[in-house]
């Protein structure tokens, strides 16, 4: 024999429970693909983060700004009326 509910609450949870079951199987299957998406991004967005640290980390900077200065130099050298040398690196200190 079946346990009789405590409570009305209890008894109208009961009488739920199967479309509730019903439910969460469509909201499961319904927003899956954006939960998955979700954890691609997450996973994406985590690897950026640590491949930053890691490069900032040994000093990748300094090369990039090295690259980045010896690019200017060059674009400025080329240009006509450019500077000279001395002149570029000197707005870079």
């Amino acid at each position: 024999m079946p346990q009789r509910p405590a409570s009305a609450t209890q008894a109208r949870l009961a009488l739920l429970a199967p479309q509730r079951a019903d439910y969460q199987g469509l909201l499961l299957r319904r927003f899956w693909l954006r939960f998955h998406m979700t954890l691609m991004l997450v996973a994406t967005v985590g690897a950026g983060v640590l491949a930053n640290r890691l490069l900032l980390g040994v000093s990748v900077l300094a090369a990039v700004a090295l690259v980045t200065l010896v690019a200017g130099v060059a674009a400025g050298i080329a240009a006509p009326g450019a500077r000279t040398l001395g002149e570029i690196l000197m707005l870079y200190r």
